[in-house]
């Protein structure tokens, strides 16, 4: 495994190469990276680029949107820019230095992250898979988005997973997650795309290294 590190403004990306041949998946990892993941994963050929020193309120929400909970910070809905550093700046640094050809790009992401991921691969033509666990798909406007987006290209294929009590919050927002993620599945389906839904245990905070991982693994396999 060969490991690197660099920094794009704030944000700090770490390269993980996993990879055993020439046509490995670069797995674009949005969110903060946890030590107890990359043994997870070790066994996978892929390349794990991990991105933190993200503002998640900010560059992973799609449009302007109130604030969780009170006292926290507005959801300002910059998520286009934040796709652009990615697309202009992380990407070409972080595979500048691959050898082979015939990579394949996929992104995943947890809470917000995962909300980020989907959103990413339904609205560019970088990624042709994505994970979202535990994604934020209570998110206000999100399953109007979904119903009315178009894309001509298909090749996008889904991961989506949740926790078997995230719907139980007590915040009216978040208790629609399970409806709300269970629709934009059928959703996506309609349109003519590969869904894969797994229902985990335990609510929000339970495995998340755990559940990040069955994600990855899951997209690394040519889903």
């Amino acid at each position: 495994m060969e490991n690197s590190i660099f920094n794009v403004g704030n944000y700090r990306i770490s390269i993980h190469d996993f990879s055993r041949s020439s046509s490995s998946k670069v797995i674009y990892l949005i969110g903060e990276e946890t030590e107890k993941l990359l043994p997870l994963v070790v066994d996978l050929d892929i390349v794990l680029v991990s991105i933190e020193g993200i503002d998640w309120e900010r560059d992973l929400t799609p449009w302007e949107a109130p604030a969780a909970f009170r006292g926290q910070p507005v959801f300002s809905g910059k998520a286009d820019e934040f796709l652009k550093i990615l697309a202009d700046k992380i990407m070409p640094e972080a595979e500048k230095g691959l050898t082979g050809s015939g990579h394949k790009r996929a992104i995943a992401g947890y809470s917000l992250g995962g909300l980020f991921a989907l959103y990413s691969a339904m609205t560019s033509k970088d990624f042709t898979s994505a994970a979202s666990m535990s994604g934020s798909l209570w998110y206000d406007g999100w399953l109007d988005f979904v119903e009315n987006f178009s894309s001509s290209s298909k090749y996008p294929r889904f991961y989506i997973s949740l926790g078997d009590k995230e719907e139980r919050s007590r915040n009216p927002r978040m208790a629609r997650v399970g409806d709300w993620t269970r629709r934009t599945c059928g959703l996506l389906e309609e349109k003519g795309y590969k869904v894969s839904f797994e229902m985990n245990e335990g609510n929000h905070f339970f495995e998340i290294p755990e559940r990040i991982a069955k994600g990855i693994r899951f997209i690394s396999e040519g889903i």
